[in-house]
């Protein structure tokens, strides 16, 4: 709590956890309401505190990530909240935490999911490249998984801040229908955690969050079902940004991968993004070095599907013409799609042929079980 001329009058909260948004303050009953991300980010949790900093309650119990908004009077709200393992509620709460009435239950029906091959999430810890920050990722069994074969493993990326696994309900991932292990896991430099682990990447774009992506996947292979030498990975934007630098970085270690919309050197994306993180070239040479994929595109070996809109407004197309070039430079092969008349988002019957595109690719060059069937399927096959 500060005073108007800047001057902290006292702190009201303390613990290994983070204030993500204030929600309310009584002044009535001089309370303040808030929401915290808890246990190392995985959940998200509503709370109060008096203003003297004392009778602190979190009012949430159930595990999972909650939601609340608040009635204008501040007597009740509604808590919306979920788990990696259950779906989502909706109760009605008063202002001391005590439940009046549940408004609102999702149910799960376990053996259509089975039917369809899907599976809930595994919640996965592991270790970062540094040996010591513990790291969540969420992990979705292939369809019809034996444990006895050797299944390859796709993972899902984005990387960048304001990203990061959350023990929130995700209905199974279709992807998975497909014959593939896929993962989601975090890395240093996300959102969630606090300052600290937010600035992980300080300077250093393209490092330290490939680093742990490696680092995850290292860990996730040593599992004896999942085949270390069929490792695929896919992401858009920073996404794009991290498959590419995850396969140039790392190319024993990941073998196929489709970059959409990736920034590809931190000098061609805009300003009020890029310096709030890696601040200007002039400042930090080594870190723009380090942190561009053209930098390592002589390390190329596996499969590397570039996708870009023409006309993107957020990441320009010049940044995969860049690396494009860089490849060609050193005689790597790659491949190139781009798709004319759409922005950093693909849209529309451009969206259906990237999907296409997008599971023919991994299906080809990952190969799962029963790769052939599916690679000649027409319909109902899922998107990645």
């Amino acid at each position: 709590m500060y005073d108007f001329e800047g001057n902290m009058v006292r702190q009201l909260t303390s613990g290994e956890w983070e204030v993500s948004r204030i929600q309310r303050i009584d002044e009535e009953n001089r309370l303040i309401y808030f929401s915290t991300n808890t246990k190392e980010g995985l959940e998200s949790h509503f709370s109060r505190v008096k203003f003297d900093g004392t009778d602190f309650k979190q009012l949430t119990t159930q595990v999972g990530t909650h939601r609340v908004s608040i009635d204008p009077t501040g007597k009740y709200y509604t808590d919306s909240y979920s788990s990696l393992t259950t779906p989502n509620k909706v109760d009605l709460v008063n202002a001391n935490g005590k439940v009046i009435r549940n408004l609102s239950t999702t149910t799960l029906d376990t053996e259509r999911m089975k039917q369809l091959g899907l599976s809930l999430p595994e919640l996965v810890y592991f270790k970062a490249d540094d040996g010591k920050t513990d790291l969540h990722a969420i992990l979705y069994k292939p369809a019809q998984f034996d444990p006895d074969k050797k299944h390859p493993l796709l993972v899902t990326v984005y990387g960048g801040p304001s990203s990061g696994v959350r023990n929130t309900f995700i209905l199974g991932n279709r992807t998975a229908q497909l014959g593939y292990f896929v993962l989601k896991q975090d890395n240093r430099g996300t959102t969630n955690r606090g300052k600290k682990y937010l600035t992980e990447t300080y300077l250093k774009f393209g490092q330290i969050e490939i680093d742990d992506q490696a680092a995850g996947v290292r860990q996730m292979t040593q599992r004896p079902y999942i085949d270390g030498a069929r490792v695929g990975m896919y992401g858009g934007s920073y996404g794009g940004y991290s498959t590419c630098m995850s396969l140039l970085r790392y190319p024993d270690l990941f073998h196929v991968g489709v970059a959409r919309s990736p920034v590809t050197d931190w000098r061609s994306y805009d300003t009020i993004y890029t310096e709030r993180y890696m601040r200007t070239p002039q400042a930090n040479p080594e870190g723009y070095k380090s942190g561009s994929a053209m930098t390592y595109a002589d390390n190329l070996k596996g499969k590397l599907l570039l996708v870009h809109g023409l006309v993107d407004n957020n990441v320009n197309i010049g940044n995969t013409i860049h690396l494009a070039d860089a490849l060609q430079k050193s005689g790597k092969m790659f491949d190139l799609m781009i798709y004319p008349e759409n922005r950093h988002g693909i849209r529309g019957y451009h969206r259906d042929h990237l999907n296409t595109l997008q599971r023919t690719y991994f299906l080809r060059h990952l190969r799962p079980e029963g790769w052939e069937d599916r690679l000649n399927a027409k319909k109902d096959t899922p998107k990645l």
